[in-house]
Order: structure tokens, then sequence, then C-alpha cells
């Protein structure tokens, strides 16, 4: 019993570990994040409360509000502190290890164990759990649902309902799968002649997506519908079956970052798929939505991992679910995922995915708010310029600086007419006055006013007057 309880203890502090551990360096913080950031402190201080988030900026995509409100506890404890978010993140990925890890013990307690040391260090659920962005928290949402659909009661599946559809509200991809499963569910319930279940399932998801229904409604003529309605039109027949093939293999090979073990998993995979058909046709209930989830998306034709976060959970209670035979099948797709996190564990806490990381954002920031209050500056502009930063715009800056101040630059739309220009870079004065961007055209003969560094040294930060 004593060895139970310290592995139980183990497994939970090497969980908040790996989902917490040098977050402040290490954590994906750009353009969207900072945006989160913006629009939770509107929430909170400028009292901007809403039902439906953003509209993209072409006016083609409306934007859920569950996501900010999900972070919004954690901005406020951290008084709005670019990493506030992040640890929030890192708390909701903690939760989803452990929904997951109950969903196990529902399906198949005898293989906990394996499930854990899974769950622990699966890329995917490494990765989302250190990155507060709203796709990442798809599988909690479903999680959950699946959690309510297995108590089996009239109130369970309601509250399934409104879970899968606030998996659609984390990104409208989801859809696919919510979808699948509630028809899947829904004739299994009718042919045991049970109408209450499927209806309520049915409604609550309804329910969960009115928000942009009724945006729709006072927007007319809307963009939720109509976006929905405009992917049915430009499905992609011709490349089905390539991108069939190719998505399947790539997100495997994301689920193990391996091509080897992307492999073994998927033959493994399609191996005990086939020894399901006709001896276990009860997982078909899990592994089906996954299916078409990959069917939809190649028919679409687009191909991003996180279209692919809503087949996460589904996948796992289909890959742990008890069987009297196959169960060699489960333990080889498992040992590849469990490698294939173990081996890329290590770059995911020390190494930043974007440039630059959140430390040296942060100090690019203060020297901004720093430089423009302290002297005042008027018509001021910023761009990040000869940089490893592909926004040259520098939106993460534009969002950073009206938080918690309130403090904003001109428009990336003002360029030419700015007095003064920050350029965010890592190339020396020569290359950026050089750089043929639009945003140094008035100041490529301009006079330099400062230069700082930034966090290690290899940004800085550039002041230009008009030439």
């Amino acid at each position: 019993m004593k060895k139970t309880y310290l592995l139980v203890g183990l497994f939970i502090i090497l969980v908040f570990f790996t989902r917490f551990y040098n977050l402040s360096n290490t954590a994906q913080f750009a353009e969207d994040e900072a945006g989160f950031l913006v629009r939770v402190h509107q929430i909170y201080v400028e009292k901007k409360i809403t039902l439906v988030g953003q509209v993209n900026e072409f006016g083609t995509k409306v934007f859920s509000s569950s996501t900010v409100y999900m972070l919004l506890p954690f901005a406020i404890w951290g008084k709005f502190d670019p990493v506030s978010i992040c640890y929030g993140a890192a708390f909701y990925g903690v939760l989803t290890v452990f929904v997951l890890l109950y969903l196990v013990k529902i399906v198949n307690v005898k293989l906990l164990p394996l499930a854990a040391l899974l769950l622990l260090v699966f890329y995917p659920l490494v990765r989302m759990g250190r990155w507060a962005w709203n796709p990442n928290f798809i599988p909690l949402w479903l999680g959950m649902a699946l959690v309510f659909y297995f108590k089996n009661k009239n109130w369970s599946y309601f509250f399934s309902g409104i879970c899968l559809g606030l998996s659609v509200h984390q990104h409208y991809y989801a859809v696919f799968t919510s979808l699948a499963f509630i028809g899947l569910a829904s004739v299994g319930q009718l042919i045991q002649k049970n109408i209450l279940k499927p209806f309520l399932l049915s409604l609550a998801f309804v329910l969960a997506l009115a928000p942009f229904v009724i945006f729709d409604l006072r927007h007319p003529p809307g963009i939720f519908l109509h976006g929905a309605s405009s992917h049915v039109q430009a499905l992609n027949l011709i490349h089905f079956f390539d991108n069939l093939f190719s998505y399947t293999f790539d997100t495997m090979k994301y689920y193990t970052q391996n091509s080897a073990l992307a492999i073994v998993a998927l033959f493994t995979t399609l191996a005990l798929f086939l020894s399901d058909l006709s001896k276990q046709k009860k997982t078909l209930l899990f592994f089906v939505p996954v299916v078409l989830q990959v069917v939809f998306m190649s028919l679409i034709g687009s191909y991003f991992p996180h279209y692919f976060f809503s087949i996460i959970p589904f996948f796992l209670v289909w890959l742990f679910y008890k069987r009297e035979k196959g169960n060699v099948f489960v333990y080889v797709i498992s040992i590849c995922l469990v490698v294939g996190g173990i081996l890329s564990i290590q770059h995911q806490l020390k190494d930043s995915p974007v440039e630059p990381d959140l430390a040296t954002a942060k100090a690019i920031d203060t020297i901004l708010k720093k430089q423009i209050t302290n002297n005042y500056l008027k018509n001021v502009n910023i761009a990040t310029l000869a940089s490893p930063d592909p926004v040259t715009q520098a939106e993460k800056y534009r969002s950073l600086l009206l938080v918690p101040d309130n403090l904003s630059v001109m428009t990336h739309d003002e360029y030419f007419r700015n007095d003064f220009l920050f350029v965010i870079s890592t190339s020396p004065e020569g290359r950026v006055r050089s750089d043929p961007a639009a945003e140094m055209t008035n100041f490529r003969g301009g006079t330099l006013l400062g230069t700082w560094v930034a966090g290690d040294g290899s940004w800085r930060v550039y002041l230009f007057a008009r030439g």
C-alpha cells in the first residue's frame, strides 16, 4: 500500500513538473496569447463582458470568449503578467491529464499504470499543457464529455452535450468529432428505445453553440453559419486520398515526434482496428469519430496539428478499452507514444518554441513602456525587423503595451505618418537601416536616438527619428 501511495505521489509531482517547469522562459507567447491577455484585461478592468469573443481582421470568423474566461482568474492572480495565463494553461493541462486518466479507469482499470505513464509524457498533451491557446483546451472538454457520457444518466447526457459544444468553442473544427460521437451515441440509445438521452445530448450541444447563432442573428448576414457553409462548398475531392494518407501519417508523427515510431504505431493501430471489427465492436463508438475527423479534414484540404486535437480523448479511450484479445497491439502503440514523448520532453522544458522567449518579450515591453512614458513620445510606432520573428508589425508588443497601462501607439496602417519608430531586432543597426520593409521608408536616414539590449543580449530595441 505504501508503494502505491509513493507511486501516485510521484506521478502527481511529475505531472505538475512537466506542465509548470520553466514556463516563464519556455511558454509560447505570440500574437494570439498576447491578444488573450488584452481581452482578459478588458473583461476584468474595462467590464467588456461578452459571450462571443473577437472577430478576425477579415470579418470571416467569430471566436469564442470561453478561453478568455477560463484564463481570467489566473490573469487576475498574476496581476496580468504575461506568464499568468501560461500558468492557467498549465493548470488546465494538469486537469486534462487527470480527466483522461479517470476515463481510462472507467474503461480498463488494469491498464491504468500504462495510461498514467503515457499521459505524463505524451507529446501533444505536454505541449498543450504549457500553451495558453484556445485549441489546446479541446481535450479537456471532450474528456469531460466522455466522463459524463459514461455516467449513463439523463442529466449526464445533457452535460456531455454541453461539454461537446464547448469543445467547438475552443476550435470550430472540433464540430466533426463531436457530431460523429453524438450521432453514434444516439443511434445506440435509440436501438435500446431510449429517446430522452439522445434528445438531451443533442439539445445541450445546440444550446452550447447558441451564442454564435445569436451573434449571427444580430449581425446579418452573419459569420458563424456562413463560414460553416463556405467550408462545405470548398471541399477538396481531387486530393482527398492523398490528404487522407498524409494527414494520418502527419498526425501520428506529431504524436510520436519520430517517423519510424509513427510508422510502427500506424500499422499497429490498423491491426488493432481490424481486430476490433471482428471481436470488439463496442470500441468503434470511440474510434469512428477519430476516423471521421481525419476524413473530414482531408476533404477540407488543409493541415495543422490543432485541427486534430479533438481526436485525442477518443483515441485514448479506444486504445485502453477493455479487450479480451489485442492487448499486445495496445502495448506496442503505447510504447511508441511513450518513447516519442520521453525523447521530446527535454526540448519542451528547455527551449522556447518562438523567438524571442517570453522573458525577453517582457524585457522588450518594459523598455518600450519606459521610453514612451519617460520621454513623452508622441506619434510613435513599432516594428519587428531583421529578426527571427516573422510578424513585422509587432502585434505582440502592441498588445503588451495595452496591459495593464492601456498604452497605445500608432497602428500598423500609420507607418508613413509616425515621427518615431521603435525597431525590435536581432541585427546590427546597419542591417536594420537597410531592411527593405516599408516600415523603414521614412527612417533609413533618420537619427538613431537610442539602443537598448534585452534578454541575453541577442535582441535589441532601436529608436529612430524620422529622417
